[in-house]
């Protein structure tokens, strides 16, 4: 191949990567319609329709996720709504199924650690820790939260290898919890 035309190759897809991964500034807030958040500075985040990732290290060492959607979208790979009504017990199945339909696998391994109900920022909603084993074997912890409120379904989760990257990182993911605001 041309040195030339591997420059403008490089160059492309460099371009399509930049503006992705934005730097979080020092406890910068982060404000939507129905949510605000204060984010972990030296963190990077990137926002996609009604979702919003953070990381510090790379997805694949730590990964916060915050899902802020309509009812009609909440769960948009089952393809199933969510309700102001919904109990927690339900809207944590809902997430389950969901969850396990993102997997290419289905999530076998998928243990369940707590499934409980638990108040987020004042609403009733749930708590649910999981654990499993990626592909090469790296077993992960997930721990999430879940809300449906009357302007749409919401969802906080942290995901880590359970060696070193769980607990160094879950104190920034208590943080934002404890920050939240649902709007």
């Amino acid at each position: 191949m041309k040195p030339t035309v591997l420059l403008l190759l490089t160059a492309l897809i460099l371009a399509g990567c930049a503006g992705q991964w934005i730097r979080v500034s020092s406890d910068e807030t982060y404000r939507t319609a129905r949510y605000e958040v204060t984010l972990p500075s030296d963190w990077v985040k990137r926002s996609e329709e009604n979702v919003l990732i953070l990381s510090r290290d790379g997805p694949d060492l730590q990964k916060i996720v915050i899902i802020a959607s309509e009812h009609e979208n909440a769960f948009p790979k089952i393809e199933e709504n969510a309700t102001q009504e919904m109990l927690p017990s339900e809207l944590s199945a809902m997430f389950i199924a969901e969850l396990k339909k993102e997997s290419s696998d289905g999530f076998p391994g998928l243990r369940i650690e707590t499934n409980e109900p638990f108040n987020v920022d004042g609403q009733e909603g749930f708590h649910l820790v999981a654990s499993y084993r990626n592909d090469d074997g790296i077993r992960y912890r997930l721990k999430a939260f879940g809300v449906s409120t009357e302007k749409g379904y919401f969802a906080l989760s942290y995901t880590a290898p359970i060696i070193h990257y769980y607990a160094k990182d879950l104190q920034a993911f208590r943080k934002i919890l404890s920050g939240l605001s649902l709007l």
